[in-house]
């Protein structure tokens, strides 16, 4: 958790979080190490978890008709997985690690119970 919770404190989306909320938030993650073009979830797979790049970059990129279209390299800061917390549908996208890759991973229901409570 010492090592999770700066890097929370540093998100524009947390910014107006108690630093309660962000403590129980920095509790339920955990970290993550993903290897250079290691799939983070596939597109169609049940949304599980919000994911904080610590280091690295992630891919994200959506198949449609046999075509694979790139729609954006994420960097270390920046989120992925948000619709975890406003949708039960299955992700649209696919993510893969460009390089190695740490993250911090928020389950769903830890996620949703650290901000309710």
């Amino acid at each position: 958790m010492d090592a999770i919770l700066p890097v929370l404190q540093g998100l524009t989306p947390f910014a107006g979080l108690s630093a309660a909320i962000l403590a129980r938030l920095a509790q339920a993650a955990r970290p993550r190490t993903l290897s250079p073009g290691e799939t983070l979830f596939p597109q169609g797979a049940p949304r599980v978890a919000l994911y904080v790049i610590a280091e690295g970059q992630v891919e994200v990129s959506r198949s449609h008709q046999g075509q694979v279209e790139v729609l954006v390299v994420l960097g270390a800061g920046e989120m992925l997985g948000e619709g975890v917390l406003f949708s039960d549908a299955p992700t649209s996208t696919s993510a893969s690690a460009v390089g190695h890759v740490s993250l911090i991973e928020m389950p769903r229901e830890a996620l949703r119970q650290a901000l309710v409570q």
